[in-house]
């Protein structure tokens, strides 16, 4: 799920939830990870925005309704960005069929790159640390502390899909990066 706005803008991601039987059920979200911009907050909305710090929502889904849960993003007015969370729900009582959902923001950063080829290029970044992330929010791979003379990422043993890149740079900003791996 992608929600996009302009700096200083509550982005709202939304992910819709039908219950077709009868009965209600009890849900449970919680926030697993999150990577967010300088001065930017992310928060549950349902039905109100909950305050940043609560990283649980419990709710109930009335028998064939069907409700939206919005987790907003509050976007700072100074830096765009990208930001991302993973957020893990399941019926109560069902914990081990859960699902994880990934929901982004973006302010039309620029930074956000797609990548088609075998290899991501690094050699004009200090990068301090680099981890990769696949689209269910599974850390997969670590780099610490790429020589900005030598290091390309090969992603040519990837398997087809979304891939999410952080890096933290030796200044201590961020960054994250979208790769999309097509095997053609």
């Amino acid at each position: 799920m992608n929600g996009f706005g302009t700096a200083g803008d509550l982005i709202m991601d939304t992910a819709r939830m039908t219950n077709t039987s009868s009965n209600s059920i009890n849900v449970f979200l919680i926030r697993i990870a999150k990577i967010l911009p300088p001065n930017w907050q992310t928060c549950f909305c349902y039905p109100v925005c909950l305050a940043p710090f609560v990283d649980t929502l419990p709710w109930t889904i009335p028998g064939n309704s069907t409700i939206d849960i919005c987790p907003g993003f509050f976007s700072d007015a100074i830096t765009p960005g990208f930001a991302i969370e993973w957020v893990r729900i399941y019926e109560v009582g069902f914990e081990n069929l859960a699902d994880t959902l990934v929901f982004t923001a973006n302010t039309g950063v620029l930074g956000i790159s797609q990548q088609q080829r075998s290899s991501v290029d690094f050699r004009n970044y200090d990068v301090r640390l680099l981890n990769i992330y696949d689209y269910t929010g599974t850390l997969i791979l670590t780099y610490n502390y790429l020589s900005r003379d030598i290091f390309m990422l090969n992603t040519y043993e990837f398997c087809e899909g979304v891939y999410i890149l952080h890096l933290v740079f030796l200044d201590g900003t961020s960054d994250i990066r979208k790769i999309i791996k097509l095997n053609r």
